[in-house]
């Protein structure tokens, strides 16, 4: 019992360190608020479970009705786990979590159903009972819980497998693969922990190594992730250019944009380099928002530098020009929207590659020289108000 309570403490550890960790420059800030909820959600369970744990085993001696206290809000611990962990996965994936959203509504579901359940049970002991030792028993119909939390990891591979089925980008199909694995992961520990000795439970270790699981992508996923603009990098970019040039031809080429900011000198000067950042965000959000309409990739090569590539499907009747106009539309779009008292304007250069003795340093100096070749003819297309 000492081992189980040291190993207790040694997760709650571990996750704290995680959970200092883990800084907005990880993700995006919701998904940073949602991941830190999920942490202390499993604090709380860790705490719930310790509590029960020596009870169980006579180690205290609680009154009845403290230990059904410990009891609900230890199955409602793994359900807030169960709940963050989706919301963390629909967040990544771009679904909209707000108060009336239907994710957040749908989501909600199984949590409400489980505390329904948990209260209901404390008058007729359908989900669980205290006997006369004060020592808790399943009741008949206790697999209602695991099916409330089952819900929640049916939503998230469902959505994992989609997205990886429709996903082109390699690293957005490492994404997926990871997600899916931890349900997996996760699901197969909690069967497990059905079948063994009610003593004590092994969803914690199940839970901690999820969450670490995670951190690590994270972190791995930082080395090849621009913090301000949550986009591709400079070192992903020219990885992934490297192992595209490998397969072009005049009947599958690449083309590679390079592409900077039309004065954005003047937006820093003039208005501050805080404004300067968001309009990089805004200009990165057209940038991404376009080249994915084309299945295409997107990187931040630094400063006020985009990169991306597309590889077309059919090569005569994809006009390289048309993305260009797609990101200045909705640029435009932006500012006005946003109220800005500036334009955004974007000067761009390409290349078709299509052929594999070149290297990648050699389509870049390409496309640049017909970057500036195009900057030479524009005086300004920033306008302030």
């Amino acid at each position: 019992m000492i081992v189980y309570g040291i190993f207790h403490a040694f997760l709650f550890i571990l996750a704290g360190y995680i959970f200092f960790k883990v800084t907005p420059s990880f993700l995006k800030k919701s998904e940073y608020y949602i991941f830190r909820a999920l942490i202390i959600s499993f604090w709380f369970y860790l705490i719930m479970n310790i509590l029960w744990t020596l009870q169980e085993f006579d180690v205290l001696h609680m009154s009845r009705g403290v230990f059904t206290t410990v009891c609900v809000f230890s199955y409602l611990g793994v359900m807030l786990i169960a709940f963050f962990f989706y919301a963390f996965t629909m967040n990544h994936f771009n679904f909209d979590l707000g108060k009336k959203s239907l994710a957040t509504m749908l989501g909600l579901l199984p949590f409400t159903a489980a505390f329904v359940l948990l209260m209901i049970s404390l008058k007729n002991g359908m989900i669980f009972y205290i006997d006369e030792n004060v020592h808790l028993k399943m009741g008949s119909a206790y697999i209602a819980l695991p099916v409330c939390a089952f819900m929640y990891f049916a939503v998230i591979a469902r959505v994992s497998i989609f997205r990886l089925i429709k996903t082109k980008g390699k690293y957005a199909k490492k994404e997926c693969i990871v997600l899916l694995f931890c349900v997996l992961f996760l699901t197969g520990w909690v069967l497990l922990d059905g079948v063994i000795d009610r003593g004590v439970t092994i969803i914690p270790i199940a839970t901690y190594s999820v969450i670490n699981f995670l951190f690590v992508h994270m972190l791995s996923s930082k080395i090849y992730t621009d913090a301000l603009t949550d986009m591709n990098n400079r070192r992903k970019a020219e990885e992934y250019l490297l192992s595209q040039i490998e397969s072009v031809s005049e009947l599958s080429p690449l083309f590679i944009y390079i592409a900077d900011v039309n004065g954005f000198k003047q937006i820093n000067d003039t208005f501050g380099h805080i404004e300067g950042d968001y309009a990089l965000v805004l200009v990165s959000d057209a940038i991404k928002n376009a080249v994915k309409r084309h299945n295409g990739f997107a990187a931040r090569y630094g400063g006020d530098e985009f990169i991306w590539a597309i590889r077309p499907e059919k090569d005569e009747e994809y006009d390289p020009e048309v993305i260009a106009k797609e990101m200045q539309s909705a640029l435009d779009e932006a500012c006005k929207e946003k109220g800005k008292k500036y334009t955004l304007s974007l000067c761009v250069g390409y290349v078709r590659c299509v052929d594999r003795k070149k290297t990648v340093s050699d389509y870049l100096n390409e496309a640049d020289k017909k970057l500036y070749a195009r900057k030479k003819k524009i005086h300004s297309t920033m306008f302030f108000h």
